[in-house]
């Protein structure tokens, strides 16, 4: 079963992402960091598991980028300074349609940039796309 880390301090968000990814029939277990500080402390914690049988280390990462603490371009910069995430897929899953957060995100190593929107239905019709392309077609580097 496929492991997400959902980075979002937006209890409404969370909720809603939560029942959006529900209902897209792709089995996964979800792990939820309400701040960018809990994202690190998560993903520092299971840096070691990553090439590990049983690892809790995320298959994909969904990160806001406006979060307390720390936000999330720190915490994707952080993951792409790690050599056992070289290859983890993190997609910016934000409200910012700032062309430089955008700019920003992709120069230190984003694989997608997703404007959110409240509209469930629209919600759950883009994370089924991402979902299937990033768990199912995307190809990772071998032993991951």
């Amino acid at each position: 079963m496929k492991r997400i880390l959902l980075a979002e301090d937006r209890d409404d968000d969370v909720v809603l992402l939560k029942i959006a990814l529900n209902g897209v029939g792709q089995p996964h277990v979800l792990d939820v960091a309400t701040d960018g500080e809990e994202a690190l402390t998560y993903l520092k914690r299971v840096l070691p598991t990553v090439l590990t049988k049983n690892s809790e280390a995320p298959d994909l990462v969904l990160l806001d980028i406006k979060m307390p603490k720390v936000d999330g371009l720190e915490v994707l910069q952080w993951i792409r300074q790690q050599p056992e995430f070289l290859d983890l897929p993190v997609l910016m899953f934000t409200s910012s349609d700032r062309k430089d957060d955008i700019a920003k995100a992709y120069s230190l190593g984003a694989n997608s940039y997703v404007v959110k929107t409240g509209d469930l239905d629209e919600l759950s019709r883009c994370l089924k796309i991402l979902l299937d392309y990033w768990l199912e077609v995307h190809q990772r580097l071998p032993n991951q």
